[in-house]
């Protein structure tokens, strides 16, 4: 069928069909055993012109409108992800049910898309998920660009 393309999902585990001029903005979440903390990884190939800071500011306005208690507590550009240039921002807010969290919002730009990468877990957890997080950052790499 002409502007039909097909997506594939969790390596070739579902497949489907969609207009060829659908945006892939793929997420993937995981989370830690007990649940007390996750990572969530976007492409989001909706980026436009934009700089890694301006994803950054973004996502952080709207952040600060629906998440009370925002805190930012540091904000740097460092060498992530296999040396890729990227925006890091680490933040504490408070959920619904009062618990104080601390969030990392990462992006890196890469060709025609940027990762989005979000992590949190409790405050008081950031020591033991902090290994975590850096043994993620220093294994992801990425694959041959997109082909949309």
């Amino acid at each position: 069928m002409k502007g039909i393309r097909t997506m594939e999902l969790n390596a070739g585990k579902a497949t489907f069909q969609l207009p060829e001029t659908w945006q892939d903005f793929s997420q993937y979440s995981y989370y830690s055993a007990d649940k007390s903390a996750h990572l969530t990884v976007l492409f989001d190939s909706d980026v436009q012109e934009q700089s890694a800071e301006d994803v950054i500011q973004d996502r952080l306005a709207t952040i600060k409108d629906v998440m009370p208690g925002f805190r930012l507590e540091r904000s740097s550009e460092a060498a992530l992800f296999g040396g890729r240039n990227g925006r890091s921002v680490t933040f504490d807010t408070q959920d619904a049910d009062a618990l104080m969290r601390t969030r990392l919002l990462v992006v890196m730009l890469a060709p025609k898309q940027a990762i989005v990468v979000t992590a949190q877990c409790s405050v008081t957890g950031w020591k033991d998920f902090e290994a975590v997080w850096n043994t993620f950052v220093s294994t992801f790499t990425l694959g041959a660009e997109p082909k949309n």
